[in-house]
């Protein structure tokens, strides 16, 4: 869950900037090595909510800001239950 919390607070950084971010970036001040960032993106571009963009060796992440708003209304809807 730690990890799983860390990767979010990255991903936090990506949408405040409204666009990609490297790896790399994502990582810097996280503290999780870049395996376990990598398992927990598929994840999150498994599941649609993240894309994953290839640029030679390195790997660009941006939010997919409709799937993240499906899910907002989602747990809006979960929550009111």
């Amino acid at each position: 869950r730690i990890r799983a919390r860390s990767v979010a607070l990255g991903l936090g950084d990506v949408y405040k900037r409204q666009g990609e971010l490297c790896a790399c970036k994502i990582l810097e001040g996280l503290n999780i090595t870049q395996p376990t960032l990598s398992h927990h993106m598929k994840i999150l571009c498994d599941c649609g909510l993240v894309i994953a963009r290839k640029d030679w060796k390195w790997t660009h992440y941006s939010i997919d800001k409709d799937a993240l708003e499906s899910l907002k209304r989602w747990l809006d809807i979960t929550e009111e239950k």
